[in-house]
């Protein structure tokens, strides 16, 4: 038979399933943050090192102000 479900313990299961998509959520942060260093450093690669191709350093451009202001 289970024991009773009482408020107490049903807080602290909600505390600990929150605590776990903390924890989660974190792990993702790290992961985007590492992601878009690479992207930052793919793109200033680009933005540095000109290729025939004008258009693709002018998107890099771009896109390198847009990242540079969502880092901020």
């Amino acid at each position: 038979m289970m024991p009773k479900l009482t408020q107490k313990n049903y807080e602290t299961i909600k505390i600990y399933n929150q605590k776990e998509r903390i924890f989660e959520l974190r792990g993702r942060i790290q992961t985007l943050e590492n992601q878009l260093k690479m992207a930052m450093n793919g793109l200033f690669e680009i933005c540095n090192n000109p290729s025939p191709d004008f258009n693709r350093i002018l998107y890099a451009r771009e896109v390198w102000h847009k990242v540079k202001e969502l880092n901020k």
